[in-house]
């Protein structure tokens, strides 16, 4: 009775989830970190290397910033350090309007 109390009690970690939509995967060589734009809203399109992605999505699981939240990624120059501080915790990936200094990554409609 005391090693299954012991045993539920340290299973009781906290639960974090990252949803990452990443542009159209391509199978070309990766850009490097530099070289992505992270944005939360469901509005920017474009591509991204799987390479690119594999490490953007093993890079969120050391960020808290990512933590409780969903973000899209594509090719871009913003650098994945100052993509993953502009994150608002908690967002749940729903759709927002473009803003105006984004409108270069808008959807086309």
């Amino acid at each position: 009775s005391s090693s299954s109390s012991s045993s539920s009690s340290s299973s009781s970690k906290p639960s974090y989830y990252t949803v990452i939509r990443a542009g159209g995967a391509t199978g070309e060589k990766g850009f490097g970190m530099q070289n992505v734009t992270l944005r939360q809203g469901d509005y920017i399109r474009g591509s991204l290397p799987m390479e690119d992605l594999a490490s953007v999505t093993v890079a969120s699981l050391y960020t808290k910033e990512t933590r409780d939240t969903v973000f899209e990624v594509v090719t871009g120059n913003e650098g994945l350090h100052r993509g993953f501080s502009k994150l608002r915790h908690g967002h749940d990936g729903s759709s927002e309007e473009c803003p105006p200094e984004d409108l270069h990554l808008a959807r086309r409609a």
